[in-house]
């Protein structure tokens, strides 16, 4: 089955609420205690999907590719005596939303693509088994999940706070926001980009992995990561107050805001343009590295820089204390005003 890397945005949610079942249909079943097999006949998968109102369809190959999966309105597939386990077996792709709070099944199986959201909020899952792509978020509170295995490609959220996930597999690609906080990941992995914020916060995260670009805010407040490493854009605010970052690695553009208070951080090393305002106000910062351009206020009172270095222009005000040297090489640009306290 071929796996389409072209995901599109999805809203950015939280699963407040139950996935809306579908209207089931009144089919007599009898099912023993462990399997599908009623008393006089075995019973085929789609006829208990189609009994609680998921549709199927068969591949050329003779799977299944099923509508969506939730549990049976007020009760479970597990009290009605169906092993959920067998039932998933043959299915390859579920087309919607994939909701398997209360579902007894310990692992995804076959099943390769998602083309909705994938809850595994308190669920018994423990393997994703062949799953390539989920097209919307992902939800791992709470869940027995340790590896996101062949997982490729999120296409929403990826939320992992509070859950014993530990290693990220294959993942290279989260179309928006990836929640690690509280997790036990260790390292980022292969994951490459981040299109929405990422949030490391409170996280045994030690390794930004592979990562390359996240499209929006970063959050590293009381994380264990200790340098951006690969990290070469950050598309919103880029917050390092309170962290453990000693090193931006690879950062080359911030898109708007860097934070940097009580941050152990004293050289902006590779960072060649933040667009919003640098707070290092209160940090232990010392230089500006190759920094040439911030879009707004350049804040430097409390730090220990004491030279704007190659920054050409700033786009708004200048903060700086008295007790640096007079002998400054302001930049040639200053929309604002430069301010001495």
């Amino acid at each position: 089955m071929k796996i389409s890397l072209n995901l599109f945005n999805t809203q950015s949610t939280k699963p407040k609420t139950a996935f809306k079942r579908p209207m089931q249909k009144n089919i007599p079943l009898n099912f023993d205690t462990v399997s599908f097999k009623a008393k006089n006949k075995s019973l085929k998968p789609e006829q208990i999907f189609n009994k609680y109102g998921i549709t199927t369809r068969q591949t050329e190959q003779g799977k299944l590719i099923i509508s969506h999966f939730c549990q049976p309105e007020k009760t479970t597939f597990s009290e009605l005596g169906i092993d959920e386990n067998e039932l998933l077996k043959d299915v390859v792709e579920i087309e919607g939303n994939a909701d398997f709070n209360k579902s007894a099944a310990k692992t995804l199986a076959n099943i390769e693509i998602i083309g909705g959201r994938l809850n595994l909020n308190g669920s018994q899952i423990k393997s994703l088994g062949e799953l390539r792509q989920v097209k919307k978020d992902v939800w791992l509170n709470n869940s027995k999940v340790r590896s996101l295995n062949k997982l490729l490609t999120i296409g929403g959220d990826l939320d992992a706070i509070n859950s014993n996930l530990e290693d990220t597999g294959e993942l290279i690609y989260i179309g928006q926001d990836a929640w690690f906080n509280n997790s036990k990941v260790k390292s980022l992995g292969k994951i490459e980009t981040i299109k929405g914020k990422l949030h490391l916060v409170n996280s045994p995260t030690e390794s930004t992995g592979n990562l390359k670009s996240v499209g929006k805010d970063a959050y590293f407040t009381k994380s264990k990561i200790q340098s951006l490493g690969k990290i070469e854009y950050v598309g919103g605010d880029l917050h390092l107050s309170n962290s453990n970052v000693e090193d931006t690695g690879s950062l080359k553009k911030v898109g708007k805001n860097v934070y940097l208070a009580n941050s152990p951080l004293k050289s902006l090393n590779e960072i060649e343009r933040i667009d919003g305002s640098l707070f290092a106000n209160n940090s232990n910062l010392q230089d500006l590295g190759n920094l040439e351009r911030v879009g707004k206020n350049l804040i430097l009172t409390d730090s220990k820089v004491a030279s704007f270095g190659k920054i050409a222009v700033v786009g708004g005000n200048i903060y700086f204390d008295k007790s640096i040297t007079t002998e400054l090489n302001y930049p040639q640009y200053v929309a604002g005003k430069i301010l001495s306290l």
